[in-house]
């Protein structure tokens, strides 16, 4: 009968521990409604905080809290990968937007 529950535990407590790694590892994925719903800097913080890279030249003309704006203001476009303004450093800000909002929609490949 101890055989039995070392057996037991023995193959329970590793499919345990994996099933508990995998549920730290694993990202939550947002909708486009929730990501439109924060507020600016929320919204960019989260951005920043899965790998938004925000391109010099748009660090220099903006500070973080107009960049935030921005975004808000524009996120219609730019989780799209587009923008109506027409300078590279905002084209480079909608691919990178782009490429992080799939990553938080879970839509990459």
């Amino acid at each position: 009968m101890k055989r039995i529950y070392k057996i037991g535990i023995a193959v329970f407590l590793p499919l345990l521990l994996l099933v508990i790694c995998f549920s730290f590892t694993q990202k939550k994925a947002y909708t486009y409604e929730q990501l439109y719903s924060m507020p600016p800097r929320q919204l960019y913080d989260l951005f920043i905080d899965n790998g938004l890279v925000v391109n010099e030249r748009l660090k220099q003309h903006f500070s973080d809290d107009e960049i935030a704006d921005l975004l808000k203001l524009e996120f219609d476009k730019l989780s799209q990968g587009t923008i109506a303004r027409n300078d590279i450093m905002y084209f480079d800000f909608a691919d990178e937007v782009h490429r992080v909002f799939e990553q938080l929609t879970n839509q990459t490949n």
